[in-house]
Formats: C-alpha cells, structure tokens, sequence
C-alpha cells in the first residue's frame, strides 16, 4: 500500500475533515523524504502488527487442533480398554479363541498365518459373540428397567464382570442379587400390609355404618337388630350383642 492511499484510509477511518486530510497529504505524501520515514517507521510496524496477529491466529488453532487430537487419542485409547475388556470377558467364559492381536490381527500363537476360511470363521464366531452380548445387554437393559425403575449401570456390571472374570449375565446376576432380595422383601412386607389394611377396612365396612348412613345403616342384621330393638351400640360390640341375642331366641 502506497503512502498517499494508507493517509486517505486513516483519514476515512478517523473521521478526518478535508482540510486535515489535505494537510497531511501535502506534508507527508508530497514529500519524498517524510513519505520514506512514514513508510519504514509508521507502516512497517503496523504491517508487523498484523502479522503478529495473524502468527497468533494460527498459534491458537494449531493449540486447539492439539487439543483436539489428544481427545481423540484418548477416546480411541479408551475405546481398546474396553473392546479388550470384553475379549477377556469372553475368555473367561469360555467362548471363544485366542484373542487378535491389536498390532498383527492374523498372529496365532504359533506364529503360522490364518488361511482365508480359518479368519472367516473367526471374524464369524467374534462378531456372534458380539450379537449376542449386545443382546443380553438389551435384556439386562429391559429387565433391569422394570424391576427397578431404573437404567441399566453398565459402568459398574462391566467392571464387576471383569474383576469376577465372568460372563455378562452372570456378572449382572451376582452383582445386582443384594439389591433383588431386598426389595423382594420390602416389596412381600408392602403386599402384606396392603392386605392387612385391605382386610381391614372390608371387616369394617361390614360391621359398621359408612359416614352418611344414620342409625340404621350398616349391615343388614345390625339394621334389622336396630329396627326391633332400637339403637344399640356401633362397631363391633354391637354385632357381638346382637348376634348373642339372636342365638339366645333361636335356643329351646
């Protein structure tokens, strides 16, 4: 950029008036020496500016771009922690072959290379272990669900399985057996007193009259006991009452 176009867009950009604008011109624009000083101590230090901003620009992406890679490494990293922890899991289970290795897939331990049919085979078993644990995962998932309202904690189901070495029903089995018979037991003591209170109040719209109904309401022997004899006690004393006088009349 020429020095009499850097003066026009200061002048632009600051909201010079015309005469300012000419005045500058005519002392640095028209003369060599002052456009030479302005160009080499006021432009290149501001063309120096601009491109420190620009390295800083670039700097800060290329940090996020770092920290973006190290995240990936790390989910992928975490991703083969698992995938082994399911290999060992299947191990343990007794469903399966040797595990593949992570840095040669087709390495046996007798070091002789798989011949087509023998990998296919394999990736077939891996990949039915596979559907069946993603299976049993959704069962686990439904059943869990139901029985205790809750989502499934994997987290903890795979770690027990793996500190058990056991196959992922089993792990959940024993892992969450505690918990099952416990609320068994809360759920047969809730069932029993909702039987009790149940019980209850039947006896007691039975033998006693509801809110509304007066003395002569209840039972159809209490209304009949009243209706001859008059009012007798509520409740239970007079059933009991009435039922000893109706047995004492039906006595030679």
């Amino acid at each position: 950029m020429e020095v009499t176009e850097y003066i026009n867009t200061l002048a632009q950009e600051g909201g010079w008036d015309e005469d300012s604008r000419k005045a500058v011109l005519k002392a640095i624009g028209e003369n060599p020496k002052a456009a030479e000083m302005f160009k080499r101590d006021v432009m290149a230090r501001q063309d120096y500016s601009k491109n420190m901003d620009t390295l800083k620009t670039d700097k800060d992406a290329f940090e996020v771009s770092k920290t973006e890679q190290k995240t990936k490494e790390t989910q992928w990293l975490k991703f083969y922690e698992d995938l082994k922890a399911i290999e060992a899991q299947q191990q343990a289970a007794g469903g399966g072959d040797d595990p593949i290795d992570s840095v040669d897939p087709q390495v046996t331990p007798d070091d002789k290379p798989l011949t087509r049919k023998e990998m296919s085979d394999y990736l077939a078993k891996r990949d039915d272990a596979y559907v069946s644990l993603l299976e049993t995962t959704v069962n686990l998932q439904n059943s869990h669900q139901a029985t205790f309202g809750e989502a499934l904690p994997v987290t903890e189901v795979k770690k027990f399985a793996a500190e058990h070495q056991l196959p992922l029903q089993q792990a959940y089995d024993k892992f969450i057996e505690p918990r099952l018979i416990k609320k068994r037991e809360d759920d047969l003591v809730a069932s029993k007193k909702a039987s009790y209170e149940e019980g209850v109040l039947k006896g007691r719209s039975e033998q006693q009259s509801p809110p509304d109904a007066g003395t002569t309401g209840g039972s159809e022997f209490l209304q009949n006991v009243r209706s001859t004899e008059g009012d007798k006690p509520d409740g239970l004393a007079a059933f009991t009452e009435g039922w000893h006088e109706a047995a004492a009349k039906a006595s030679p």
